[in-house]
């Protein structure tokens, strides 16, 4: 009702509120100058458009041909933000978002054909570049003359229904990732067992396409012993909707192998359409054959714990043996039954007194702090012997209200024994180290000492006190130049011996050491080191050195006799050589028989003699290593007369005689 009360303004306000683009171009249309309307005059028309268009919670617009905004309405102001008089007169592309500039000149295009826009969803641009979503239509406005004159303009807010959508959207998204993303099969079934759809979980676990999953039915697909388990239990879904059913099952792929399942099925109803089945298979093959494995492992376990030469024990809080294993006879003497039925007490009395206090605090450590119970102690057996063994429990556990701890012990009798002789063999080795009266040391590659004896430190000087420490520090070598080459022939044949090297004593004095060395490889994580002795031989070298320079003065000794030799036959083959050559003069004279035989004689025992100073110049040069050996004919008999000749006058001298 208009304030002037004309009922004709109630009928008009009751249905002239334009729901599209259409109706307001034609409500505009109807009001343009020349038009006959129900009012009074075409200024009461327009007052009471306006009044509508403002009082629409939609956006209406009006806009001219070229885009210019005519008219913004309350709505309008409302949904983009916008007032009036700041938008009136600017292009409507205002609130179009860049990315959508095909869609306005698309829109743009058909207002200025004249053609109408239908409702079209889209987005504009709000205050600050907020982005709304909205219903948009437009439809021309023409003038009463039937001329183009604008376009209106209405946006609708869809924002709310947009949400709805989406959050539609996503939960019928989401529950379609989890049909078809199950970790277990899913299937919905008619009541007839026809498959209605299948997921992916499904399909891979039988080995079927979903296509070819629901062209056949649940006993198609079922162990042929298992079917009639199916068969009741889809009958008491039937007659019982409300219920469910779970039970295993085995399927069959489609290669053949069965497989088992967890199967649980539900009826749901749509409406008032015939339910359906809901169907979660859940493939528990690997799970069956870890039944199967697991209870061969514990039969697996009892043997080995009937068979372990370790003894099983489970005890109590309290102290008390719940359990034993079978062998604790060959260990202790007594049956499981005998050590169940002893009580806490009973049990400490046969650990070893020295013992006991330890095994107490870390049985208590067990159950009150967590902390593993690993102990080595004496305990008594029935023969009254003290046997070593090694108890060991790694953490507690809970049983009907009571902590319980399952452990082992050991018999290390035999352990204990090889230790105790490890431990007295260590301790003679430890005794030849220091003992020996040659250094023994150990280096690192680098030369470096690790450990080495006292020896070894009295032959470099060192003291006891912090000899290892100087030598640790400053090396034992006394020449670089050694070290290196030592250290690369070790590393070449990996063992030296008798070396012969010079170390630095204290003072830096040079000592001689017989080497005998080996490289000791590590164990892959450590790097190889250097094992060995040192003798010294200092008195050795010296004996050595006396000898050398005795040797030498005797080689300079018989070098002068042999100059001496050398040049005493020089001047002794001189006069010789002039006593000979007078001989031959003489013999070339006339001389009666004796006298040449005279003569004879002297010229040949010149020569005699000019052969032994030959032999004395032959000594010097075998001395000299100069010697050569020839090969000289010669007259035997001639050699043999010519010494009788020689020595012929001493023979008759002495009244003898020589013949040949």
């Amino acid at each position: 009702m208009a304030q002037n009360g004309r009922e004709a303004i109630d009928k008009i306000t009751a249905s002239m509120l334009p729901d599209t683009a259409e109706d307001l171009g034609r409500l505009l249309s109807s009001v343009a100058p020349g038009r006959q309307t129900a009012f009074e005059g075409p200024e009461e028309s327009r007052q009471l458009l306006a009044a509508i268009v403002d009082s629409s919670p939609d956006a209406i617009i009006s806009r001219s041909l070229d885009g210019r905004i005519l008219s913004w309405n309350h709505g309008a102001e409302v949904l983009l933000g916008h007032k009036a008089e700041e938008v009136v007169g600017q292009h409507i592309s205002l609130v179009v978002p860049p990315e959508l500039e095909h869609e306005f000149d698309w829109t743009n295009a058909r207002v200025v054909a004249g053609l109408p826009i239908p409702p079209l969803d889209t987005v504009r641009l709000a205050r600050g570049g907020r982005r709304v979503d909205v219903s948009l239509s437009i439809s021309p406005v023409h003038s009463a003359a039937g001329d183009l004159i604008g376009a209106a303009v209405i946006m609708r807010d869809i924002t709310a229904r947009r949400r709805a959508e989406r959050e539609l959207h996503d939960r019928e998204e989401l529950f379609r990732t989890a049909f078809e993303d199950a970790p277990f099969g899913m299937a919905l079934t008619r009541r007839d067992g026809r498959l209605l759809q299948a997921n992916a979980t499904l399909c891979t676990m039988l080995g079927y396409s979903e296509e070819e999953l629901c062209r056949l039915e649940w006993p198609d697909i079922t162990h042929p012993d298992d079917r009639e388990l199916s068969r009741q239990t889809i009958g008491s879904l039937r007659e019982h909707p409300r219920h469910f059913a779970a039970f295993e099952k085995r399927f069959l792929h489609r290669d053949g192998h069965a497989i088992w399942a967890r199967v649980r099925i539900s009826v749901a109803a749509r409406g008032d359409s015939s339910p359906y089945f809901i169907t979660h298979v859940e493939d528990i093959t690997e799970s069956r054959r870890a039944q199967e494995a697991l209870r061969g492992s514990e039969e697996r376990y009892r043997r080995l714990i009937a068979n372990l030469p370790d003894v099983a024990w489970t005890v109590n809080s309290d102290g008390g043996v719940t359990w034993f294993s079978p062998n604790v006879f060959s260990v202790l003497g007594l049956s499981p039954e005998e050590c169940c039925a002893m009580t806490a007490q009973e049990w400490l009395d046969l650990i070893h007194p020295a013992d006991r206090e330890r095994v107490v605090a870390a049985f208590k450590a067990l159950f009150a702090g967590g902390r593993p119970f690993d102990v080595e102690y004496r305990v008594r057996t029935v023969r009254g012997e003290w046997l070593d063994v090694h108890g060991r429990a790694v953490r507690t556990y809970e049983d009907a209200g009571v902590r319980y701890a399952d452990g082992v012990f050991s018999n290390i009798a035999a352990r204990r024994r090889a230790e105790r002789a490890l431990e007295e063999s260590e301790q003679r080795y430890r005794l030849l180290f220091e003992r020996n009266l040659a250094g023994v040391f150990r280096a690192r590659w680098d030369g470096r000492l690790l450990e080495c004896n006292e020896s070894l430190l009295r032959i470099l000087g060192q003291d006891c006190a912090g000899g290892f420490a100087r030598l640790a520090r400053d090396g034992i070598f006394y020449d670089e130049g050694e070290k290196c080459s030592l250290l690369e022939r070790l590393s070449a044949e990996r063992m030296v011996a008798s070396h012969e090297v010079r170390l630095r004593r204290r003072d830096g004095t040079p000592v001689w050491a017989l080497a005998n060395l080996s490289v000791i490889e590590g164990d892959g994580r450590a790097s190889p080191f250097i094992e060995g002795t040192l003798i010294d031989i200092s008195e050795r070298k010296a004996a050595e050195e006396e000898l050398r320079r005795a040797r030498d003065a005797a080689e300079a000794g018989s070098r002068a006799k042999s100059r001496f030799l050398a040049n005493m036959s020089h001047e002794i083959r001189t006069p010789m050589n002039g006593v000979l050559g007078m001989a031959r003069l003489l013999l070339q004279t006339d001389l009666n028989p004796e006298q040449r035989q005279y003569a004879e004689v002297v010229c040949s025992s010149a020569e005699a003699l000019l052969s032994v100073i030959g032999d004395i110049l032959d000594l010097s040069r075998i001395e000299a290593g100069r010697m050569r050996l020839e090969s000289v004919d010669f007259d035997l008999r001639a050699v043999l007369e010519g010494v009788v000749e020689m020595v012929a006058a001493q023979a008759e001298a002495r009244g003898s005689s020589l013949r040949i």
